[in-house]
């Protein structure tokens, strides 16, 4: 098996959303089988279905974190504060290391003009597309704090 963020870098080229790709190279360590997974982070593609707000590979963090750490019941404040400080820290990494979290300016370097509709996947979408780096980057930041937090 590839390493986690290469093999999300792989998803992500084969077509999967950048929140899927990140996810399925976790989903071993995640209580959701691949199906689940995939059909829950299907729309956060584009910062979520096109709008380009918070990139989906950092949306697929904080999905992560919430399902290895997260409750099914009403978090108490206390583990509730200690869950968001967990989210904050690989997203906020992820934020200084290119600058934003949010799709549009990661992406706002691209010739033309971003669409809502999902961009046909071919030669040329990857080519200019910072998004596998993206994808890797989020992955290795999760993976980092799915261990560090298991431990706990």
């Amino acid at each position: 098996m590839p390493d986690r963020p290469t093999l999300a870098k792989q998803c992500f080229c084969t077509g999967y959303t950048c929140c899927q790709a990140v996810l399925t190279a976790v989903e071993d360590l995640l209580p959701l089988d691949h199906a689940t997974l995939m059909r829950l982070a299907a729309p956060f593609g584009g910062g979520m279905a096109g709008t380009r707000q918070t990139c989906g590979a950092v949306t697929a963090m904080g999905m992560a974190m919430g399902l290895a750490f997260g409750d099914e019941s009403p978090l108490p404040q206390p583990a509730k504060a200690a869950l968001y400080a967990a989210v904050r820290t690989p997203a906020e990494q992820f934020a200084q290391r290119f600058g934003s979290m949010r799709c549009a300016e990661l992406l706002a370097g691209l010739p033309g003009r971003l669409q809502a509709e999902p961009a046909l996947r071919d030669d040329a979408y990857y080519r200019v597309r910072p998004c596998a780096m993206f994808v890797e980057e989020a992955t290795r930041l999760l993976q980092a704090c799915l261990t560090e937090n298991a431990a706990e």
